[in-house]
């Protein structure tokens, strides 16, 4: 897998746990969010200034290998058992977290719309590393 690959893949990871972290602390009731849910701030901005990028970049990819669903976990079952565990336990935590949020009648003071862009994060790491995968294989077919 190139370094790309490897470097997009680990951004979209931290940002996706960086927000499952802002998450949880939200829901300690001794701690005031640290981004509010109300107004255009400018958190919220950055969030989706690198959210949209991140997730367009990693859906272009997957679309110029061309492989369908299967093939994606097949080379996502290729990855380092410790990154399949690290992006597995990501993508349950967000969706405890939603849905612990939703069911708990989060208010405005609740930012439980911090796990949706969280769990995009997570996605876009996961479709990101597997296309890497699925292109250093491709590599080392054309190779042989």
């Amino acid at each position: 897998m190139g370094w790309t690959f490897k470097a997009h893949g680990a951004l979209a990871y931290a940002l996706g746990v960086t927000l499952l972290a802002l998450t949880a602390l939200a829901l300690l009731p001794t701690t005031a969010p640290p981004i509010r849910p109300t107004g255009p701030g400018w958190p919220t901005m950055a969030i989706l200034a690198l959210l949209i990028p991140t997730v367009l970049s990693a859906l272009f990819r997957a679309y110029f290998v061309r492989a369908d669903y299967r093939t994606v976990w097949l080379a996502f079952r290729c990855l380092p058992e410790k990154v399949q565990l690290a992006l597995a336990a990501a993508f349950l935590v967000g969706i405890a977290l939603l849905v612990l949020n939703l069911t708990t009648g989060a208010g405005n003071d609740n930012p439980h719309w911090l796990a949706v862009p969280a769990l995009l994060y997570i996605s876009s790491a996961y479709s990101i590393l597997a296309t890497g995968e699925m292109k250093r294989a491709d590599r080392e077919v054309g190779e042989a």
